[in-house]
């Protein structure tokens, strides 16, 4: 499995992970929990949640912000030109 094998990994272990997947039933979301994934999302994906999951993961994984403010900024600009 990917996300096992990025976080037994120290270089990799704090990459942030969200699953997106179309298994709902309670046995599959623990698997995916098991496996080390930071959040789930199932299909069809809502492109604003995914974008709020996104910025959540990286505001809690983020020390100094600057690396996640470019990219969140970067989904900012995305997101209103799709609107």
């Amino acid at each position: 499995d990917a996300c096992q094998k990025l976080r037994k990994n120290p270089s990799t272990r704090s990459i942030g992970v969200i699953m997106v997947t179309a298994l709902d039933q309670p046995a599959d979301i623990d698997r995916a929990v098991a496996s080390g994934t930071d959040d789930l999302i199932t299909k069809p994906v809502n492109r604003h949640d995914l974008i709020a999951r996104i910025h959540a993961l990286l505001m809690a994984r983020s020390n100094s912000g600057s690396a996640a403010d470019r990219f969140l900024n970067y989904i900012g600009a995305l997101d209103r030109g799709t609107r």
